[in-house]
């Protein structure tokens, strides 16, 4: 594995893990809301198990998460920010391009389907309203 960076529209820099392989096919994961390229070491195992069958593998994050640049979190946001990185893997060269989206990042990866995509997979992903309990994931600092 090797830490890559590229350009969102925005001219944000977005860092990933790529997992190369000596193939022409590629699997973009992303991540679930408010996690990162790893999503707790899910995307860590995944990426080395689908790397050993001979598939590139690229997991990202997304901007305001990880070690990407810190930003407002938006769906709007992440569906361009995924786009980025199809085109990123386009300019490198991939046709064959598959999209692994766990929980929002499902819907990001639907949001991005088109012509290029070959294949998707949706692990565990958002189809409804989710409830969040804030004081846990934004502790109050007074």
């Amino acid at each position: 594995m090797k830490k890559v960076v590229f350009e969102n529209s925005r001219k944000q820099k977005l860092v990933g893990n790529f997992y190369p392989a000596k193939s022409g096919s590629i699997i973009i994961m992303s991540h679930g809301f408010t996690k990162d390229k790893t999503e707790g070491g899910k995307f860590l195992k995944a990426g080395q198990r689908l790397n050993n069958p001979g598939y590139n593998v690229l997991s990202f994050d997304f901007s305001g998460c990880g070690e990407s640049p810190n930003d407002s979190l938006t769906l709007e946001k992440q569906i361009n920010d995924l786009g980025s990185a199809i085109k990123f893997v386009k300019r490198k060269g991939y046709k064959k391009i598959a999209l692994l989206g766990y929980s929002l990042g499902g819907l990001v990866s639907l949001k991005n389907y088109g012509p290029e995509i070959k294949t998707m997979v949706l692990w565990a992903p958002l189809t409804d309203k989710l409830k969040y309990n804030w004081k846990k994931i934004i502790p109050n600092n007074n």
